[in-house]
């Protein structure tokens, strides 16, 4: 008898201990979940306050992007909007039972509060998109304005340079390309609808253009010299 005492006292202290480990983390979780619970709330007020100037400024800038790139960004803006109702019942079910249940819930509290954080973290991201996607353009116009400035006086000073007598068509091909493209873009620049964002790309691809003509005709330059230099040679050995 002493015996069995001994052992269900030891089973008791068992369960007790185990018990009291688990209330433990449960109540840690309890205070956890109340702070990310707040943060929730947080990035909830922030898409409901963030949507209506958002879709004001995508809607200015739908003429001023690639339509994929618009389309893209107003998907990602009414994913969040259709969202919205959605997530504010689920966090709302989540605090009455962080309130009702305390700790005693706290895992299953844990388990949705992680999955709303990620689907409120992507739902919020439509906002950080526009902003960025107008920074893009605002530094493509900035760029396009620049380069516009300084191509002519590239694509002159090439073509001077392309006058040498032993660069080859293929260096002067590149040239006429690079300004055939250029006066598309300066078209481009005068259409409302074009977007800052393709000029920009269209510009630098001029510019690669350049510097390929440029590269080419002093290597043509460079290679004409050197046939010239080992042809004497050739002459002074033979003759050896």
């Amino acid at each position: 008898m002493v015996i069995l005492i001994l052992i269900l006292l030891f089973v008791l202290y068992f369960l007790v201990k185990k018990y009291m480990a688990e209330k433990e983390r449960l109540e840690s979780l309890h205070i956890e979940n109340a702070d990310l619970l707040k943060i929730c709330q947080t990035l909830i007020e922030r898409i409901e306050k963030t949507l209506p100037t958002a879709k004001k400024r995508l809607e200015i800038m739908r003429e001023r992007i690639p339509k994929e790139q618009f389309l893209y960004l107003q998907k990602l803006l009414k994913t969040a909007e259709s969202n919205l109702p959605s997530s504010k019942d689920c966090i709302s079910g989540l605090i009455d039972h962080q309130t009702n249940w305390r700790w005693k819930k706290a895992g299953i509290v844990s388990g949705g509060i992680k999955i709303m954080l990620e689907l409120l973290k992507c739902d919020s991201q439509f906002s950080e998109a526009i902003d960025r996607k107008i920074t893009e353009l605002n530094e493509a116009e900035k760029n396009s304005q620049k380069l516009l400035t300084e191509l002519p006086k590239l694509i002159e000073s090439v073509e001077k340079e392309l006058r040498h007598p032993d660069v080859s068509g293929e260096a002067k091909d590149y040239l006429e390309k690079a300004k055939a493209d250029f006066e598309k873009s300066k078209i481009m620049v005068r259409d409302i609808k074009s977007s800052w964002l393709t000029i920009f790309a269209g510009l630098s691809e001029i510019m690669t253009i350049v510097s390929t003509a440029r590269e080419k005709g002093v290597l043509d330059i460079n290679n004409a010299e050197l046939a010239k230099a080992v042809g004497p040679l050739s002459l002074l050995r033979t003759n050896s």
